[in-house]
């Protein structure tokens, strides 16, 4: 088990939210920046910011890490808001849609003959 993760701003993230880890996010590049922002804003990570702003993030990162391993009331609320936002289904409703636009296709085209 983990009480706090340090990740970056990609699938590692979303792995962690999905399994309901508490997050300190720190963006290594650019790109990643609006994932964890989002995160943040939804209550779902801690938002460190940019590992190319040197100390700064770090000090932030382990802030983030020593309020959520004093909290345990915080880590367990952005555990659950986490697995609200990323809840391990996203593969299996894209199939379901994908199937639905299968079937719809074939109607279609079953109609036209």
């Amino acid at each position: 088990a983990c009480d706090v993760a340090v990740v970056a701003g990609g699938v590692t993230l979303y792995e962690a939210c999905a399994v309901g880890v508490p997050v300190v996010a720190l963006a290594v590049v650019a790109a990643q920046r609006p994932a964890i922002a989002d995160f943040a804003v939804r209550g779902a990570a801690i938002d460190a910011g940019a590992l190319m702003d040197g100390p700064i993030a770090i000090g932030r990162a382990a802030e983030g890490v020593a309020r959520l391993l004093g909290d345990w009331r915080a880590r367990r609320r952005r555990s659950s808001l986490a697995r609200n936002i990323v809840d391990g289904q996203g593969a299996r409703r894209v199939a379901s849609h994908i199937r639905a636009l299968g079937r719809n296709r074939a109607s279609q085209r079953s109609q036209r003959v």
